[in-house]
Formats: structure tokens, C-alpha cells, sequence
């Protein structure tokens, strides 16, 4: 009984927790004539949050790049979803904020989210930030969950360029930035290193050969570890069959991209020259040869004609024997280019060698590529 009050306070406590309640009134007379009501509306006694504890993050990827899980470029989009929340009784209603920490809303406080399960967003002003977006769930009865999705990173810089060399096996040298190879080069090694920055790292590395001449792409090492510094190129066989030809100029690229997938560049000009120096003459005498030297007197050398119009002249190296292009005399040995061949060498060790002996200036001229041209002179 309650009197004749329009209204009374149940206590909710005394509701069964998660079970469903419906109330109706009985009004009686003085002289005890009562009537029943209809059954109210049916009241859940709802005691928990909502269901969910799931944010996932699905990154729109700017078209030009294919960033790795938790990391994001300028121009892309960030959307979340929540496919797990729920609850038993009524409706729920989503919020969302953006924040540089996890609940944090720093960016952008809670706003309704048009979705109940996704929200976009496509304005975030920090570069190099880590976001998260906050989901916040609210039940008909006014309980909440709140969770924040993993954190993801915003990219706007590629890796810092750095060095790509080519190394080669045998007869090769190089200069600056251009390498120069021969026929008889039969390995070529590229490494590198410098790369670093950019968000998150290096994820990986792509190396590939191009023909200067029109940019065609001969070869790809297919991707890289982030690890790795160098490689191990197939060489001249292979090029020589696909371009028709001995000579030629390629191009080495190394493309290193980040987690963002933002990349940099680094290039390494390769020559292949497979065409030796030529050397006219080679004398024993200033220009000319000597037939015959008083014993006693230093050997004397000059050339002629002394050119290499492809890589360029890496070497002269100059050797005496007692037959052409022998060096027992005097072994192969290094002399300076920097004076013209009309100059004349001389070695005093020409004084041993015995009298009535006939001796040979030889000369061996090798170019940047290995190529190797031998000369020597009537002795």
C-alpha cells in the first residue's frame, strides 16, 4: 500500500541485475473495490558497461606509398573500427577523440561518431607524432567503456640518401661516382650505406640496373632486408646478351624505403669498356731506339701514342728483360704518367746487366676498366 501517492521511489537495488522488471498499479475505494492497471513497460536493471574491448586501426594509404601497420604519410587517412562492442539491452552511442596518448584527446575531443562502427579521419597536424583514437561507448543506461586503438605514427620525411658503390673482382677500379668494368670482369659487387631517418627506419631495400641510354631495366634484386649492405650482381654476360653489344653505360639504383613506405634514391654510374689502350711505340732511346749503349750507362725509356679513349689510363707499368716482353731484367713496376711519353725514364739498375746482352723496354698501360695493352721496344 502507498496511500493515495501518484508516485513512488522503488529501490533499484532491490531490481534483479541484468533481469527484466515490469510494474502495475491496483487503486481500491473505501468500501474495497479495486481495479488493476495495465502492465507497465519493461525495465532491465543494467548493471554493466558495454561489451568491447577492441579498436582496430585500417590506415587509407596515400596511393603512392604502402606503409607497414602503425604508420601513416601525409595525405592519408586514419580510420577505426569497433566491430566488437555491444550490449544486451538498448541502443548504444559511440564517441571518438584523436589524442598524441592513449585516451589522451589531445587532438581532437569526443564527437559523436557517425558510424557505430567506424570513424575517418584525415587531419593530423604533427609529423612524427604517434595518434590514437579513443572510442567511448555509452549504454541506454547512461554506463560507459572508453578504449584507444594501437597507436600510429605519422611520416612526412624519406630516409636521408646515402652512398651506393660498385665493386668488382679482379680487373676493376673506380672513380667517383663511375665504375668501370671490362670483358674479363666476371663479378660485381654493390654496397652501400648512409641510409637513415625517415620514420621508423629502413623497412627494406630494392636494387636495379638500367641502360643509361634509354632507361630500360635490365635486372632487380627484388626486395631487401633492412639489414643487409651489400650484394652480389650477375655481370657481363647477361648485360652484353641483352643490349647486343660490347660497350655501354648502366645505371645501378638503390631505392631504400621506410615503414612509412616513403623512399630516397642513391645511384652508381657502371661503364663497361671493353676496348684496351693503344700505344704506338715504345723506345730505348729519346724517341727513337738505340741500337747500341756503352755498358755502364742507365737504361733509358720513351713511348708514343699512349692513349685510351674509353675509361681513361689507370696505369703504365715498365719492365726490362733480355726478350721482348720479358721483365727479368727488371720487374713490371709503376711509373708516373703525369709528363708526357716523349720524357725520358731512366732506371740505373741497367748498368748490371752484362755487356753484349740485348735488353727490351716493355711497357704494360692498363685502363680504369682492367683492360691491359702490352708494347716493347727492337731492343
Amino acid at each position: 500500500p502507498v496511500g493515495v501517492a501518484r508516485m513512488v521511489r522503488y529501490p533499484a537495488a532491490e531490481l534483479t541485475a541484468g533481469g527484466s522488471t515490469r510494474f502495475k498499479v491496483r487503486a481500491c475505494d473505501t468500501i474495497g473495490q479495486c481495479v488493476d492497471s495495465a502492465w507497465s513497460a519493461v525495465l532491465h536493471r543494467i548493471v554493466d558497461k558495454p561489451d568491447g574491448d577492441e579498436v582496430r586501426n585500417v590506415t587509407h594509404v596515400h596511393p603512392a606509398t604502402a606503409a607497414s601497420p602503425g604508420f601513416i604519410t601525409q595525405g592519408s587517412g586514419l580510420a577505426v573500427q569497433w566491430p566488437s562492442f555491444s550490449s544486451l539491452f538498448g541502443p548504444i552511442t559511440f564517441d571518438v577523440c584523436v589524442g598524441t596518448t592513449p585516451l589522451g584527446c589531445q587532438v581532437q575531443r569526443f564527437v559523436p561518431s557517425p558510424s557505430d562502427h567506424s570513424w575517418n579521419s584525415s587531419t593530423l597536424p604533427y609529423c612524427g607524432a604517434t595518434y590514437y583514437v579513443a572510442v567511448r561507448a555509452t549504454n541506454c543506461a547512461g554506463l560507459q567503456r572508453v578504449e584507444a586503438s594501437p597507436g600510429v605514427m605519422l611520416c612526412c620525411d624519406a630516409p636521408l640518401a646515402g652512398v651506393l658503390s660498385l665493386w668488382g673482382h679482379g680487373n676493376l677500379t673506380v672513380s667517383g661516382k663511375e665504375t668501370y668494368v671490362s670483358n674479363s670482369t666476371t663479378q660485381l659487387t654493390a654496397t652501400w650505406s648512409g641510409f637513415v631517418g625517415g620514420c621508423g627506419g629502413v623497412r627494406e631495400y630494392e636494387l636495379t640496373l638500367h641502360a643509361a641510354s634509354d632507361g630500360a631495366q635490365l635486372w632487380s634484386s627484388g626486395l631487401l632486408g633492412a639489414d643487409q649492405t651489400s650484394l652480389e650482381m650477375p655481370w657481363v654476360e647477361s648485360l652484353r646478351a641483352l643490349l647486343g653489344q660490347d660497350d655501354g653505360e648502366y645505371t645501378a639504383t638503390l631505392r631504400a624505403t621506410s615503414h612509412a613506405g616513403l623512399s630516397t634514391t642513391a645511384e652508381a654510374k657502371l661503364v663497361l669498356d671493353a676496348i684496351p689502350p693503344s700505344l704506338a711505340r715504345v723506345f730505348s732511346g729519346e724517341q727513337g731506339d738505340v741500337a747500341c749503349r756503352r755498358a755502364g750507362l742507365p737504361a733509358t725509356l720513351t713511348w708514343s701514342g699512349l692513349a685510351d679513349a674509353g675509361s681513361g689510363i689507370a696505369s703504365v707499368e715498365w719492365a726490362i728483360g733480355s726478350a721482348p716482353l720479358a721483365s727479368d731484367v727488371k720487374p713490371f713496376g709503376p711509373i708516373s704518367i703525369e709528363d708526357a711519353g716523349s720524357v725520358p725514364r731512366t732506371w740505373g739498375g741497367g748498368s748490371v746487366s752484362p755487356a753484349m746482352h740485348t735488353i727490351y723496354n716493355t711497357l704494360r698501360v692498363s685502363d680504369r676498366a682492367g683492360n691491359s695493352v702490352f708494347g716493347t721496344s727492337s731492343g
